[in-house]
């Protein structure tokens, strides 16, 4: 089963959004770090077409890795509807 249908059918969004309601921003968010990893570890970032996260971290990750593989995926249930 494809990720964007398993997050989709076990309600991942309304999950992750009542789990962080509380937990408020991260202490040390990964954008911050990600130039420790390897270059030659490969990162794939997740993100829902319709989600209040949007993906600016994820191209200010790939600009902070250029020579690294960086994968952004925005995840569309409906787009995959055939």
């Amino acid at each position: 089963m494809e990720i964007s249908l398993c997050v989709y059918f076990c309600r991942g969004e309304a999950a992750f959004h009542a789990m962080s309601a509380t937990l408020g921003w991260a202490k040390h968010p990964m954008v911050d770090r990600i130039h420790t990893l390897r270059k030659d570890i490969p990162v794939t970032l997740l993100y829902g077409s319709r989600s209040w996260v949007d993906n600016a971290s994820g191209e200010l990750i790939r600009e902070k890795r250029p020579d690294s593989l960086v994968h952004i995926q925005v995840c569309c249930y409906y787009c995959d509807i055939k």
